[in-house]
């Protein structure tokens, strides 16, 4: 999850974490444990945002979608990567 990117779209919009929370129906403590990596985004919770966020689906992916290095980072990926 690319959290900097997600928090650029909050500022934008003018979203704090407790107005977001308030928003999408959580508290602010689980919202800002998710935006911290130590939990993960429902589904209905990643679409409950981008709608609030007005998020387009380009920008939803690169925002809740891992990137390729955090998919493939363990040691067993880059003997694969190797062949």
């Amino acid at each position: 999850m690319n959290t900097q990117l997600l928090k650029g779209k909050m500022a934008e919009a003018g979203y704090t974490q407790q107005k977001l929370a308030q928003a999408i129906g959580v508290v602010p403590q689980t919202l800002s444990r998710k935006l911290q990596g130590k939990r993960q985004f429902t589904v209905g919770e990643a679409l409950a945002i981008c709608e609030v966020l007005h998020i387009n689906q380009d920008q939803r992916s690169a925002i809740f979608l891992p990137s390729k290095s955090q998919i493939c980072n363990s040691p067993d990926c880059s003997e694969e990567k190797q062949k």
